[in-house]
C-alpha cells in the first residue's frame, strides 16, 4: 500500500513539476478570472491548484479544482465554437487550451491507472504497476489472474479503462466513488465481459445507461428519505448487493419493502434507519443471503422464517426493541458475527449453544441478568461484549471459551468472578469498570493471568465521576465493613459522595437527612472540610448556633482560611453574644477578602456591642450610602441586621440606645 502511494506521489511531482504552493490562492483567482470570462486564464489558475492538491494527496481539493478545470475548458471550447475565425482565442491560445485539454486528460488517466494498480496489487502482491512492464505478455500473465478489483472509496471519475484487460474479471467494487460519469465511462463498460458484475453507488439508478444495468450487482442508494424502492432497483433481480441504509437524522421508510424480498439473489441486505416495525414471513425467501444488517429500527421480534436463512454468517439486530431471540435462531449454525446490542433482552434462548461457529457475540445495553450456560459451547467466539447490563455472576462455563481475546463486562452487577477465568489463556483485553467488584478480585486475575490487559476503575470512583453518588453511596454501605484499608482517595471519594447527596436533601429542605449524610462523611474522613462546613450550615440554617458554631470551629481548624466558614461563623459568635471571637473573626475575614463589604458591617456590630461606639459609628458611615449588592444598601443591611438582632433578643441591654444613636444616624 505505502510503496504504491509513494509511487504515485512521485509520480504527480514529475509531471506536475512543481512544488507545493497555497491551494486556496490559486483556486480562488482562477474562479474570479472565470467569472469574468477569462476562461484560459482561469484554467491555469485551477492547474496549478490542482498540482498542490495531487502533492498534498488531498482528495477533495483535487475533484474540486477537476471540476472547475472542466467548466474552464467548456468555456474555452465554447469560445472557440462562436467564431469560424477563432477571433475570440488567437491562434496560439487555442494551442495553449488543446494543450491543456491533453495534459487535464492524462492526469486524468494517471490518476486512474495509479487506483487499479492499487487494486491489483491488493490481489497479486507482484503486480509492479501498469507502465512498469515492457512485455506484455507478463503484464497479461498477471492480470488474467485478477477476478476481483475493490476500486471502492477512491472517488473516482470514471472507471479505470485498464480494468478491461483483466480477461477473467467477475467483480468490481466501485462503491463509495459518489462522482463517477457514467457516460464517460461507457467505452470501459462496452468492453467488459457479461460475466461481470459492479457494485455502485448512486443517488439513481437512471444515472448510469440502462445498457448498462445488467453489469450492476450491487446497489448502494445515496438518497435519504425515501417512502418506497424504485421499481428500476426492484426489476434489478441479479442483485447480490443492496444498501438502503440511511443514519438517524434522515432515514428512510419504505411502503413497498416487502416488493425487496422478489430479489432473491440478494447474499448482502442493509436496511438499517429504515423505519421498520415488523418484518414478513417472506424474509425467508432470501435464502441467498450471507449478511443481514436490521440495526437501528422499532422490530419488537423476528420471524420464525428467519431461521430459513441457512447461509448467514452475520446478522445485526442493533438498537431495536427485541424483548427475546426465539429458539428458531439455533438453525442458523453458519453465523460467524451476531450483534444484539441495544435492545430489550432479559435472557437468551439455551438454543444459543448450537451457534458454534459464532466468533463475535454482542449483548451491550440490554437488561440480562444472567448469561445462560450453553454460551460455554460457544468454542469458536473471540469476542464477547456483554456490558451494561445487569449480570451478576458469570456461568462457571465461561471457562470453555478458550480462543476469547477480548471480554467486555463493563457496566454490570458482578462483584467476583469464575475461577473458571483462568482457563481463558488466550485473553487479551479484560473490561471491569463498573462493576462492584474488589481490587483484590481484580488482583487475583491478574495473578493468574499476569499478560492480561485488564481494564478497570474502582467500582465507587467510576460512578461518583459519573455524579451518581446514591451507587457510591449504597456501594460503600452494603461493600465496605471496614475504612482502616481504604486509602486517602478511597476516603475522599466516599466522604464527597455522601456530602454531595446530602446536599441534595439540603436544597429540598430535608435538613434531618442532610445532617445524617454530612455526619456519615466526617466519619468516613475525619479531616473532610466539607462534611464539618456543611453540618455548620444546616444547624445554621435552623438557628441553631452552638452547634453551628462547633462545626465551623472544627471546618477552621482544617482549613483556616476558609472565607466561607470564617463568614459563616461570624453570625454565629454574634447571635451566642461572643462579640469579642465576632471582632476577630470579622477583621480575619476582612484581611482575606478586604472587598467584602458585609464582613465590615459585622466587624461594626462587633464593636457596637462591646461599648466601641466610635469605631462602629465610622463604619455605618463609610457603607451608608454604598450598594451592598444588588438588593440593598449599606443603611438598609445594617438597619435590616439590628432590627433581626432585636428580634432575638441578644443585644445587651446596656448598648441598647447606642443602637438607636446608631438607627438615627442611618435615617438622617
Amino acid at each position: 500500500m505505502k510503496p504504491i502511494i509513494l509511487t504515485l506521489a512521485i509520480l504527480a511531482l514529475l509531471v506536475l513539476n512543481t512544488n507545493a504552493q497555497n491551494f486556496t490562492k490559486y483556486f480562488n483567482r482562477g474562479v474570479e478570472l472565470y467569472d469574468s470570462n477569462k476562461y484560459y486564464l482561469a484554467y491555469k489558475q485551477f492547474d496549478a491548484s490542482r498540482k498542490v492538491a495531487v502533492v498534498e494527496k488531498n482528495t477533495s481539493n483535487i475533484n474540486t479544482a477537476q471540476t472547475w478545470i472542466d467548466k474552464a475548458v467548456a468555456g474555452i471550447e465554447a469560445k472557440m465554437r462562436a467564431s469560424d475565425s477563432l477571433a475570440i482565442v488567437a491562434s496560439e491560445e487555442k494551442e495553449k487550451a488543446l494543450a491543456a485539454l491533453t495534459k487535464a486528460e492524462l492526469m486524468q488517466t494517471k490518476v486512474e491507472t495509479a487506483m487499479f494498480d492499487k487494486a491489483v496489487k491488493e490481489r497479486n502482491s507482484e503486480w509492479k504497476g501498469y507502465t512498469n512492464y515492457t512485455s506484455e505478455t507478463d503484464r497479461a500473465e498477471i492480470l488474467d489472474l485478477i477476478d476481483t478489483l475493490d476500486l471502492s472509496e477512491n472517488a473516482l471519475l470514471r472507471i479505470p479503462k485498464e480494468v478491461t484487460e483483466c480477461q477473467n474479471l467477475k467483480h468490481i467494487n466501485l462503491l463509495g466513488n459518489d462522482d463517477i460519469d457514467w457516460n464517460a465511462s461507457s467505452e470501459t463498460l462496452s468492453k467488459l465481459s457479461s460475466e461481470v458484475g459492479i457494485y455502485v453507488s448512486v443517488y439513481d439508478l437512471d444515472s448510469i445507461p440502462s445498457d448498462y444495468w445488467s453489469f450492476v450487482t450491487g446497489i448502494e442508494m445515496l438518497t435519504n428519505e425515501l417512502t418506497e424502492i424504485s421499481e428500476n432497483i426492484l426489476m434489478q433481480t441479479q442483485l447480490t448487493y443492496l444498501d438502503l441504509s440511511y443514519d438517524y437524522l434522515k432515514d428512510n421508510k419504505f411502503s413497498n419493502l416487502n416488493e425487496i424480498y422478489k430479489l432473491t439473489n440478494l447474499k448482502y441486505l442493509y436496511l438499517s434507519y429504515c423505519r421498520i416495525d415488523t418484518l414478513s414471513s417472506e424474509i425467508g425467501n432470501l435464502s441467498n443471503l450471507i449478511w443481514l444488517d436490521l440495526s437501528d429500527n422499532n422490530l419488537t421480534e423476528l420471524p420464525i422464517e428467519i431461521s430459513k436463512l441457512l447461509n448467514l454468517t452475520g446478522l445485526v439486530l442493533r438498537g431495536n426493541e427485541l424483548t427475546k431471540i426465539q429458539k428458531e435462531i439455533q438453525y442458523l449454525t453458519n453465523l460467524t458475527y451476531l450483534s444484539l446490542n441495544s435492545n430489550d433482552l432479559t435472557e437468551l434462548p439455551k438454543e444459543i449453544r448450537h451457534l458454534k461457529n459464532l466468533t463475535y457475540l454482542s449483548l451491550s445495553s440490554n437488561d440480562l441478568t444472567e448469561l445462560p450456560k450453553e454460551i460455554g459451547c460457544l468454542l469458536g467466539l473471540t469476542v464477547l461484549n456483554s456490558c451494561n447490563n445487569k449480570l451478576i455472576e458469570l456461568p462457571i462455563e465461561i471457562g470453555k471459551l478458550i480462543n476469547l481475546t477480548d471480554l467486555n463486562l463493563e457496566n454490570n452487577k458482578l462483584t467476583i468472578l469464575p475461577k473458571q477465568i483462568k482457563n481463558l489463556l488466550n485473553l487479551k483485553s479484560l473490561r471491569l469498570t463498573g462493576n462492584p467488584i474488589t481490587e483484590k478480585e481484580i488482583n487475583n486475575v491478574k495473578f493468574i493471568l499476569p499478560s492480561l490487559n485488564i481494564s478497570y476503575i474502582p467500582f465507587h470512583l467510576y460512578f461518583f465521576y459519573k455524579n451518581k453518588y446514591k451507587v457510591v453511596n449504597d456501594y460503600y454501605t452494603n461493600q465496605i465493613k471496614d475504612t482502616s484499608g481504604l486509602s486517602i482517595v478511597d476516603k475522599y471519594c466516599f466522604a464527597n459522595s455522601f456530602n454531595y447527596e446530602g446536599n441534595g436533601f439540603f436544597k429540598s429542605s430535608k435538613i434531618d437527612s442532610a445532617l445524617l449524610y454530612y455526619q456519615k462523611s466526617i466519619e468516613i474522613e475525619p479531616d473532610f472540610f466539607l462534611g464539618w462546613y456543611n453540618l455548620g450550615n444546616s444547624y445554621l440554617n435552623n438557628n441553631e448556633y452552638e452547634k453551628a458554631l462547633f462545626y465551623y470551629e472544627k471546618a477552621i481548624e482544617i482549613d483556616t482560611l476558609s472565607i466561607d466558614a470564617i463568614g459563616k461563623i461570624i453570625p454565629c459568635y454574634l447571635y451566642t453574644k461572643q462579640f469579642e471571637r465576632a471582632e476577630y473573626y470579622a477583621k480575619k475575614a476582612i484581611s482575606i477578602n478586604p472587598g467584602g463589604n458585609y464582613y465590615y458591617l459585622s466587624l461594626a456590630r462587633a464593636y457596637l456591642f462591646q461599648g466601641k461606639l466610635d469605631e462602629a459609628k465610622e463604619i455605618y458611615l463609610k457603607f451608608k450610602e454604598v450598594q451592598m449588592d444588588e438588593i440593598e444598601t449599606g443603611k438598609q443591611a445594617s438597619l435590616r441586621q439590628l432590627k433581626a438582632m432585636e428580634e432575638a433578643g441578644v443585644i445587651p441591654e446596656e448598648y441598647l440606645p447606642d443602637v438607636e444613636k446608631i438607627k438615627a444616624l442611618l435615617n438622617e
